[in-house]
């Protein structure tokens, strides 16, 4: 009995549960985006004055799969309305909300920030929804087949009585899902630097491949648990977003970050990470300024943060922590060194 108890003990200081260890991973919903996996032209439609359709810029959209496809990555590139427009998505299925989530990140104006929707698939569509007290948005996938898409973004001012679509997005097939690897999407660069903020470049530092050691440990500050990891990191949106991808030699593991500084009031590194162990995404805001490398977290559970203790070129040193008995505790520890 007391063995038991330690066990259950441990794992559920790792940040396991006996509900997470009972996760089924390969329940269909976690792969219901596979459809749009690949590279694909987009034309885009906006509606006119009269109420009638036009075409309105075209552009390409790369859709690339991670954690064994259970996370979809879209990087969107582009004209509509006569300007470039650029843009990033992460989304992949909670099965503890059971609906889909999808991080946007589309910086306009060289301004970027995050959002979310959440929804589901039901009979062939899925929609997604993001709500506020003026305004409803809506997301919508139909008519998916194998080589073309049709995407639609829908607004309601009545808390969704009444809906009027405003922008059409026609997908149509230019490379199919095994072009879409991970080696293309960390290994290219992204050639514009759209947002020129010295603060942008703070996490440039990461850039490239990392050997990581993870360490898990207790209340105390002891290992429990030591992980050999590789790291990529890349820009994305021309310079305006980060991302990284931690992972372990046999994808046991799995940690995917992506931050963007947003330099409105109060000026702010976000960022945004999910593993494969749970595939909530988790929400943390942060600065970089000497003396103040930490982040926060922003969503539920609020009592833990991230401390960049090193970054530089050559090595970083990282924790999350957790507050406990008044005190923030080491609950993870990730040491990167150039290979």
């Amino acid at each position: 009995m007391a063995a038991i108890t330690i066990a259950l003990a441990a794992a559920l200081w790792l940040g396991t549960s006996e509900s997470d260890q009972g996760l089924d991973r390969n329940r269909p919903e976690f792969r219901q985006f596979e459809f749009w996996l690949g590279e694909w032209r987009v034309n885009n439609r906006a509606i006119q004055p009269d109420g009638s359709w036009s075409d309105d810029g075209e552009s390409r959209a790369r859709i690339t799969p991670l954690f064994d496809r259970r996370l979809v990555i879209e990087q969107w590139d582009g004209n509509k309305g006569g300007r470039r427009v650029f843009g990033f998505s992460a989304r992949a299925f909670d099965p503890w909300k059971k609906k889909w989530v999808l991080l946007l990140n589309w910086p306009g104006g060289g301004v970027p920030g995050f959002g979310t929707l959440e929804g589901s698939f039901r009979h062939g569509r899925g929609e997604f929804f993001a709500r506020s007290p003026r305004r409803w948005t809506r997301y919508s996938f139909s008519d998916t087949l194998p080589d073309s898409i049709r995407w639609d973004s829908s607004y309601s001012s009545d808390q969704g009585r009444s809906w009027s679509t405003d922008w059409i997005m026609e997908f149509s097939r230019t490379a199919p899902i095994s072009a879409m690897t991970e080696d293309r999407l960390f290994g290219e660069i992204d050639p514009e630097v759209l947002c020129t903020q010295p603060e942008a470049a703070q996490f440039e530092f990461l850039l490239g491949s990392w050997e990581v050691i993870r360490e898990q440990l207790d209340q105390e500050g002891n290992v429990l648990a030591e992980s050999e990891l590789q790291m990529r990191a890349a820009r994305i949106i021309n310079a305006c977003a980060v991302i990284e991808l931690y992972s372990t030699e046999d994808r046991s593991y799995e940690l995917f970050q992506v931050r963007s500084y947003i330099p409105q009031s109060p000026p702010r590194w976000n960022a945004w990470s999910i593993d494969n162990q749970d595939f909530r995404f988790a929400s943390w805001n942060g600065s970089m300024s000497k003396g103040e490398r930490l982040f926060q977290r922003a969503s539920a559970p609020a009592q833990e943060r991230v401390v960049w203790t090193e970054a530089n070129e050559d090595f970083f040193e990282w924790e999350r922590q957790e507050f406990l008995d008044s005190a923030w505790i080491p609950r993870e520890r990730f040491l990167g060194m150039r290979p």
